[in-house]
């Protein structure tokens, strides 16, 4: 007789799962790096709180160590001459802040200097709009600023 297989069953439940097995050792702790980043480029620096000077009428400022970290308070509506010095030049990164408090756009006349604006754009001329602020910074390259 040929050996003929009956129906299979039904299957049975699944059994519970088995218990985890141990925890292994923590590992080795990696290095650790210098908490406040690489030291930054070498820029100006001023142990001296920002200097605010009133300036009511167009005059020159010269752009030198002693005039820098200054912000000028603009409430004549006379345009702005600023002269770079040209025998001391400023340290890089000394800058000048000029707020425009009239109604007027004041405009700035670079001589001796220009300024770079737009990331490679340079002018001799700039414009402070009404109730607006312009920041030059010295680049460190000759007669060269950076215009914010």
């Amino acid at each position: 007789m040929s050996g003929l297989q009956g129906v299979q069953g039904p299957q049975g439940q699944q059994g519970a799962p088995g218990g985890t097995g141990p925890t292994g050792p923590q590992g080795n702790q990696g290095p650790q790096g210098n908490p406040f980043g690489p030291t930054g480029v070498g820029f100006y620096s001023s142990s001296t709180r920002l200097n605010i000077s009133n300036f009511t009428t167009g005059a020159t400022i010269t752009f030198s160590n002693g005039s820098a970290s200054t912000y000028y308070n603009i409430t004549s509506g006379t345009p702005v001459s600023a002269l770079l010095n040209a025998t001391s030049s400023p340290s890089a990164g000394a800058f000048w802040v000029f707020r425009n408090n009239t109604s007027n756009t004041i405009t700035a006349v670079l001589s001796n200097c220009t300024t770079l604006y737009n990331g490679n754009a340079a002018a001799s001329t700039v414009y402070i709009g009404s109730g607006n602020s312009l920041t030059l910074v010295y680049s460190g390259s000759l007669t060269s600023f950076i215009a914010f």
